[in-house]
């Protein structure tokens, strides 16, 4: 679930850098890295499961 949120995260910064909005770009670049680091947390086992994609991206 987060992966796939992750992804569309960069996909969204990428239009936007081609957009030219790099100030955009540059915000959902910093949320994807935010769920990387919670992605490897999950994965070493060290964040609790509750709280699985909670970046406030308007998760589906």
């Amino acid at each position: 679930m987060i992966q796939k949120e992750l992804l569309g995260l960069k996909k969204k910064a990428l239009a936007l850098r081609r957009e030219g909005r790099l100030d955009y770009a540059e915000e959902e670049l910093k949320k994807g890295s935010i769920l990387e680091h919670q992605l490897e947390e999950i994965e070493n086992g060290s964040m609790p499961k509750a709280m699985h994609g909670t970046v406030g991206t308007g998760s589906k």
